[in-house]
């Protein structure tokens, strides 16, 4: 098992993590620290935008503006995907976290890229553009469980009502299972999966909940906002008494 699959932890956890950081808390974070990593051109020669993912054993896989790359657990650089120098020139980027599962790295360019990487060895194993409108830039999430790929997709933006959707891909070929189009468009998206495993539930920009079909995408329910004109750029937390808190 993963230890750290999602920007999140597990995606049952809703952040909270079951692994001790220390045995004493608060602690000496500089005496703790075991290694640092810093761009060869210069510490400011790229930026990172995703959280770290940890495998079983223990690498770390980090997203910056330039690319993926795969680090030991003793910080050795063991593999660099690098975002294309001619696409990063037109401002394409990496913008949302990252996820693992069986093998390999999920990831998604601005540009509407949706990508699938060899955890062994970063090359590409696939990639699919599942819409034709791009993807968000703001601090999404790419949510990867039972064999599904599951992200947002299009540009959003709630002042304008430009709405975007969720779809679930393949994880083996990228392929796309199936889409839905929330009454409100999505920010921060962030999936949840119930107990029963058959379902993801979320928030949309207002705050309202959808519960989908994880294998048809149907939607099970939804409760719109109080309020459908306000919006947010929080995020929900599914407890462990089963309740989505927006």
């Amino acid at each position: 098992e993963y230890f750290w699959p999602h920007g999140r932890g597990h995606p049952r956890h809703s952040g909270q993590s079951p692994y001790v950081f220390a045995s004493t808390w608060p602690c000496n974070l500089s005496a703790m620290l075991k290694w640092k990593w810093s761009h060869p051109d210069g510490r400011y020669r790229t930026m990172v935008f995703s959280k770290p993912i940890i495998d079983d054993m223990r690498s770390i896989y980090i997203a910056a503006f330039d690319g993926i790359r795969k680090f030991s657990r003793t910080g050795e650089v063991l593999w660099f995907w690098e975002v294309d120098a001619t696409l990063r020139a037109q401002g394409v980027y990496i913008p949302n976290n990252l996820a693992i599962m069986s093998g390999r790295v999920y990831a998604c360019l601005n540009n509407g890229d949706v990508l699938a990487l060899s955890m062994a060895t970063g090359s590409l194993v696939w990639s699919a553009r599942p819409g034709d409108k791009g993807i968000g830039t703001d601090t999404g999430f790419v949510v990867a469980r039972g064999g599904r790929v599951i992200l947002d997709i299009d540009f959003s933006e709630p002042l304008a009502n430009l709405t975007n959707r969720v779809v679930a891909l393949n994880g083996s070929d990228g392929s796309t299972l199936w889409t839905y189009t929330p009454d409100q468009g999505v920010w921060n998206f962030l999936p949840y999966f119930p107990e029963d495993d058959e379902t993801t539930v979320f928030q949309d920009w207002s705050a309202g909940v959808h519960r989908v079909n994880l294998t048809t995408g149907e939607r099970v329910w939804s409760v719109p906002a109080a309020n459908r004109s306000t919006w947010t750029d929080g995020g929900s937390a599914l407890g462990p008494n089963g309740l989505l808190y927006t």
